[in-house]
């Protein structure tokens, strides 16, 4: 079962936060429904949820075959 997925969001609304992380993943849907998105559409939607650059936790999470152990 492939779980590298689910454990970079978890990850993620651990570092920005329940409000950031639940705005911007709605924000996304709103922009997005029936549509073609990319991770880099879903990085800038968190990043202006959060007001910061998510840059470093995408490239750590998504750009290295391993799951990171901690972030």
């Amino acid at each position: 079962m492939y779980q590298h997925g689910a454990a970079t969001l978890y990850a993620l609304r651990e570092k920005i936060g329940d409000e950031a992380f639940l705005s911007g993943t709605h924000m996304w849907i709103e922009r997005y429904s029936g549509g073609d998105a990319t991770t880099e559409d879903l990085q800038s939607v968190l990043e202006e949820a959060a007001g910061e650059d998510l840059s470093p936790f995408f490239n750590v999470w998504l750009l290295i075959p391993e799951t990171p152990r901690s972030w």
